[in-house]
């Protein structure tokens, strides 16, 4: 007689190779000037796609940009970096009437405008594709 407990094992085994880590996706808060700021923001792609997050400002929240890893990457545009460096690359969202920077890594949500240095705190979890 197979328990129920074996039984989730054992379809969790057959399942796991059929899927795949996709990215990370993070719940997040931070106090502003406007006070607290929370939510949820995903970072990196999939199997089958690749992702770019971005923070439009002019609405306040997370916009995604995603393709088919088949298909050629969004063309950026190069902006000049006054404080030196490497040009900044742009990318413009259907989502944003203004054009954003990717964000790389969940550190980088410290420098978000709606959030004071220093008082990011976040918890992550992997998405599956």
């Amino acid at each position: 007689m197979i328990r129920t407990n074996d039984l989730s094992k054992l379809l969790g085994l057959i399942l796991l190779p059929l899927s795949a880590a996709a990215g990370t996706q993070y719940s997040f808060s931070c106090l502003g000037p406007q006070g607290r700021f929370e939510g949820e923001v995903s970072l990196g792609g999939g199997r089958a796609f690749e992702q770019i997050t971005g923070f439009c400002l002019s609405k306040n929240q997370f916009v995604y940009i995603t393709w088919k890893r088949t298909d050629p990457a969004p063309t950026p545009i190069q902006v000049w970096n006054p404080n030196g460096g490497p040009l900044l690359m742009l990318y413009q969202s259907k989502d944003c009437p203004e054009p954003i920077l990717p964000i790389r890594s969940i550190e980088q949500l410290d420098a978000l405008p709606v959030c004071r240095e220093g008082s990011l705190r976040f918890k992550s979890g992997i998405l599956f594709d």
